[in-house]
């Protein structure tokens, strides 16, 4: 049985490749039997990924120790339920369920979409097909930059998913020992605030590296912010702004907001800044929030 779920695991990515190839080139051929061909791939995809769930769920419930992912992540003690869950409790069963959703996925858009948007389909089943095969992935069984480094020179690594500490660590890694990074090309970020020294230090030690800020990177988010170019912005002026505090452009002074007014609290004159001349200091102007916003928001609080 294990070698039906590997065989069933290999056949559905050759009709994930298919799915793309066939997809694409139906569209700009005008074929429709090509682009039938390739949603009915995607079905194949579905089946043959179920398949192979269903044999390693059943051999998890049923303690079949021959395979060796059961020996590694579960025993006859354990209960029925977390035989189960077991079947995500190690790399290579995680990675098959979320293949099963994603073949899921693709699978229920291809069926609600079979009479309609059939302009555009070919392209949806060559992406959803695309994100799918996923090309290759290398993992890190636990993060250290010297090994991350090294994990990318050795496997052409072309794009790599950090948070802000991640980043930082390999940028002071990569510039103390550099490695042969030529093939990584984007490196996008997110899950927390990144410093603007953090971003140009990344610059520094990849060169030539796109960077790419990602807002709202869950798990579970349906809806993501990107900013791509990062690297392109940091010698604008708001950008050298940040962290620093507002002056006014006339005398130097101090800005602040009293009454709800932006204005300098030395002169009084209307609060714009010495260094990017704006008036409202918005993520526009290299800061958080407008002052004028913050301070309405927190009147209230302060009586």
């Amino acid at each position: 049985m294990e070698n039906i779920g590997a065989l069933a695991v290999l056949l559905a990515f050759a009709l994930a490749i298919y799915a793309i190839i066939g997809s694409v080139t139906g569209k700009l051929k005008r074929n429709p039997f090509l682009i039938v061909s390739g949603e009915r791939a995607v079905y194949g995809v579905w089946f043959l990924v179920t398949l192979a769930s269903a044999i390693l769920v059943s051999a998890l419930l049923t303690g079949d120790f021959r395979f060796s992912y059961v020996a590694e992540n579960s025993n006859r003690a354990m209960p029925a339920i977390y035989k189960f869950t077991a079947w995500w409790g190690g790399q290579a069963g995680s990675l098959l369920l979320w293949s099963w959703l994603l073949s899921t996925y693709a699978a229920v858009v291809i069926v609600t979409n079979r009479r309609k948007h059939r302009d555009f389909m070919p392209y949806v089943v060559a992406v959803l097909s695309t994100v799918w095969s996923a090309g290759r992935h290398v993992l890190l069984p636990a993060f250290d930059p010297g090994a991350a480094l090294d994990l990318i020179e050795r496997e052409r690594v072309t794009v790599t998913l950090v948070v802000p500490s991640m980043l930082a660590a390999i940028n002071e890694e990569q510039l103390a020992r550099p490695r042969d990074v030529s093939s990584l090309e984007l490196i996008p970020f997110g899950g927390a605030p990144t410093a603007t020294d953090t971003l140009r230090r990344a610059r520094e030690a990849f060169p030539g590296v796109r960077l790419l800020h990602i807002y709202g990177a869950t798990e579970l988010s349906p809806i993501a912010t990107l900013l791509p170019g990062v690297e392109k912005l940091l010698d604008r002026p708001e950008v050298r702004s940040c962290g620093q505090p507002a002056r006014c452009a006339v005398c130097g002074g101090a800005i602040g907001a009293e009454g709800g007014a932006v204005s300098c609290l030395r002169c009084g004159a209307p609060g714009r800044c010495s260094i990017c001349s704006g008036t409202s200091f918005g993520i526009e102007r290299g800061g958080v929030e407008r002052i004028a916003e913050w301070a309405a928001r927190i009147a209230p609080s302060a009586k």
